[in-house]
């Protein structure tokens, strides 16, 4: 009888999949911006706390991208900043980490290195004073730096035998022409690395390039002060940043490759960033177009014509502009009809209003999206960094909601006309 009850209770639970359940857009998110503490005019701390748990995280930004030197001369002072101090040697730094149950993680951007740390709340101070020492002694010893290279050297040969990278590259000099952007790794570049040029690069850029301290998790203030300490001999005196006119060149370049199975598509422009009155639109333009699972491109190009597993659209941000750009790879036999479908759903844009079911698809889904990308104090942090790099206060998020809920088929018909004109693309195919 038990058994009955609890069967029957079981099936009342069970959502009637047929039903849709209800929208609700009558919510609100509250988006948290970190406590912010000056180190100097030019490196500022940024604290996130209330973490309900004991992990914490810590995210060194250096000003030492790919744009300041020669891309291979990040690249590669990037790779040795934990290969051995004049104290210890690389197995010894990380024995040390592996003791305080810590790791990290080196991203290398076209403005910034970033160094992630990750411990438990109880160990960040000491993991960051640990990985400070091996950085401020780091030895750049000739061994290291030849390993480092040999390494280097055959994954890029690796890397340029496949069409996407091939088709990335040479997007990325239309794209770029004419600024530090534009700069790539070239074959003969790994024979020419020396170790001084690596000690000057690290001397320059990490010694006294320290911009942004950012860290997560519920700690004291003591503690909090005591990293601000161990960091603050690193932190940046001078700004770095430079202001470049960016115009991509407007042309449709095709790189032939023998015995290619598929061609690689890369179709963009210099566009807006957040601090463009449309962008905010523009994104969710983008969004129909290419930006989702059930996006435009991916119904034509995927689930209609076959051309391709995937195909998509996104806007790539940097301090002083934005790239439009839609990546995707389809069979050799289809590269040309995939370039007419693609220009075609654009034109659509151009022309046809969307329709009011999509729109509400997609404002929905990007509804969606914001809730959940505002869960937690991680996901919190990295949306205060989306407009906090770009010099713009977390209520940009607020104002995003509102133009979401609100914005019309035609202001997007608007926006496709200003933003999407076939003929101001830089195109590139190759395969």
């Amino acid at each position: 009888m038990l058994v009955a009850k609890r069967t029957k209770e079981l099936k009342l639970q069970v959502a009637n999949r047929s039903i849709a359940p209800v929208i609700c857009e009558d919510f609100q998110i509250t988006f948290d911006a970190p406590i912010i503490k000056k180190v100097n005019e030019n490196c500022h701390f940024y604290w996130m706390r209330n973490v309900p748990n004991d992990t914490s995280k810590i995210d060194l930004y250096f000003d030492a991208g790919n744009v300041l030197s020669q891309p291979i001369i990040a690249s590669i002072t990037a790779a040795m900043l934990l290969t051995g101090s004049q104290k210890k040697s690389a197995q010894e730094i990380h024995e040390t980490l592996d003791f305080y149950g810590a790791y990290y993680d080196i991203e290398l951007t076209q403005e910034y290195c970033i160094v992630h740390l990750y411990a438990l709340k109880e160990n960040l101070e000491q993991v960051t004073k640990s990985f400070i020492d091996a950085l401020i002694n780091m030895d750049c010893l000739e061994s290291q730096l030849k390993l480092i290279l040999d390494e280097k050297k055959q994954k890029f040969a690796i890397n340029l035998q496949r069409v996407s990278a091939i088709a990335q590259r040479n997007f990325q000099q239309l794209v770029f022409q004419g600024t530090p952007y534009k700069r790539l790794v070239k074959s003969g570049d790994f024979n020419k690395i020396t170790a001084e040029q690596i000690k000057c690069f690290y001397h320059k850029y990490y010694l006294h390039g320290l911009s942004r301290i950012h860290v997560i998790g519920e700690l004291s203030e003591t503690t909090c002060s005591k990293i601000i300490d161990i960091l603050s001999p690193l932190a940046s005196q001078v700004k770095t940043k430079k202001a470049f006119h960016f115009e991509n060149a407007k042309t449709n370049m095709h790189i032939p490759k023998k015995n290619a199975l598929q061609s690689a598509i890369r179709i963009g422009k210099i566009c807006i960033n957040k601090h463009h009155e449309d962008f905010i639109g523009f994104s969710i333009l983008c969004t129909i177009l290419g930006d989702y699972f059930g996006s435009r491109l991916m119904k034509n190009i995927r689930e209609d014509k076959g051309y391709t597993y995937g195909i998509g659209c996104a806007i790539q941000e940097l301090s002083n502009t934005g790239v439009f750009m839609i990546v995707t790879e389809v069979g050799v036999d289809q590269r040309e009809l995939a370039l007419k479908e693609i220009k075609k759903e654009i034109e659509i844009l151009q022309r046809v209003l969307v329709p009011k079911r999509e729109l509400n698809l997609v404002k929905n889904y990007l509804l969606g999206q914001a809730l959940k990308a505002a869960d937690g104090p991680y996901a919190q942090f990295d949306l205060f960094l989306g407009v906090d790099l770009q010099g713009i206060g977390i209520n940009y998020y607020e104002i995003y909601l509102q133009k979401l809920k609100n914005i019309t088929s035609i202001e997007l018909r608007n926006l496709a006309k200003r933003h999407l004109n076939w003929d101001d693309f830089s195109i590139v195919t190759v395969g």
